[in-house]
């Protein structure tokens, strides 16, 4: 990922047609700031209803009433949250992005009565999303290798190994434990754990289960799948039920021993980062927001009354912007005037 230098948010356009961009932006934000599914408040660029949404990126349906979900991608979201939200609230850096947590399979072996393999590539090709921070691969079983794929030259995999005796209780899923992700920051929730867990529970060191966090240069990766080997590779069944899945969820040893459960459950929780194309450059303008490289040569009074500030990036050779509100200001960045001090 870098700085798209070739690209700038100051290009000017007539006062017309400014002012019909606007006038479309203040409508949507009258139609559509009320959205919410089962409980999940969504805010433009997505939207549920028609002309509520900037593109068929961000139509969700609100399937059941209850269930959001993005038919373009296939997958139901847990969550929406701006660039800036765990920041609280403002523009912080360049790795700072709007976020969806979504659901995705869980890859297995060796669990279901016919033997097959289960799990799918996550591919986000030609869409506004990518893998971010907070994401970790989590394996559960025996004798086995868990690996990322698609991600090359990165490599990331962690062995499994059942040496030891492994705890009697086991509560398969953290909303039991405390250190439920739901709603928290990934930051947060390995603070919270770490400080009510001891050392040896914390760790998923391969007895029984292991966990290798997505490094920094797999950040802007769009297509992720989850590989499971035998070390046994003469007899797939060796381990017995194996899983393996990406996952922006905290697991120890304590809670990660049973993979059946987790074949049951069929699907962990990532996160997936979201920007906008700036093929949608009218739509950009029409914010009135000020372009991080010229944000950040302002003294800093002036760069204090800046409301929304929109950074350029560059994913697997396409342009995108991801915009926030500054320090100072709350709201919709992706609204005209959404940022209110």
């Amino acid at each position: 990922m870098r700085s798209n230098t070739n690209y700038s948010l100051s290009i000017l356009l007539s006062p017309l047609l400014m002012l019909i961009l606007a006038s479309k932006v203040v409508t949507l934000s009258g139609l559509c700031q009320s959205e919410s599914c089962g409980g999940i408040k969504i805010q433009y660029p997505f939207g549920i209803q028609e002309r509520c949404y900037l593109n068929e990126w961000y139509k969700v349906e609100c399937r059941n009433s209850t269930i959001p979900f993005l038919p373009k991608m296939g997958i139901e979201v847990v969550n929406i949250s701006f660039s800036g939200d765990e920041e609280g609230g403002y523009y912080g850096s360049s790795r700072s992005f709007g976020s969806l947590r979504v659901q995705n399979p869980i890859t297995s072996v060796g669990c279901s009565r016919n033997g097959q393999e289960s799990g799918r590539v996550l591919n986000l090709t030609d869409s506004p999303f990518f893998f971010g921070r907070g994401n970790s691969l989590v394996a559960v079983g025996c004798n086995s290798k868990a690996s990322l794929t698609n991600i090359e030259p990165a490599k990331l995999d962690c062995e499994l190994n059942c040496t030891a005796t492994l705890p009697t209780k086991s509560v398969p899923f953290l909303d039991n434990t405390g250190c439920s992700s739901n709603g928290l920051s990934y930051a947060y929730r390995s603070r919270v754990c770490a400080n009510n867990q001891g050392e040896e529970e914390r760790s998923c060191n391969g007895n029984g289960c292991c966990r290798a966090s997505l490094p920094d240069d797999a950040e802007a990766q769009q297509v992720i799948g989850v590989r499971i080997e035998s070390f046994d590779q003469g007899n797939s069944t060796t381990g017995g039920c194996r899983v393996a899945f990406l996952t922006d969820e905290v697991y120890m040893s304590s809670n990660a021993t049973e993979p059946q459960s987790f074949f049951a459950k069929g699907y962990a929780t990532v996160t997936i980062r979201w920007v906008v194309k700036t093929t949608n450059l009218s739509f950009l303008n029409s914010l009135n927001c000020i372009d991080s490289e010229e944000y950040d040569s302002l003294p800093y009074k002036t760069q204090q009354r800046r409301a929304c500030i929109c950074n350029n990036i560059t994913i697997s050779g396409s342009n995108y912007a991801n915009c926030a509100c500054n320090r100072g200001y709350t709201g919709n960045p992706y609204l005209l005037n959404g940022c209110q001090g």
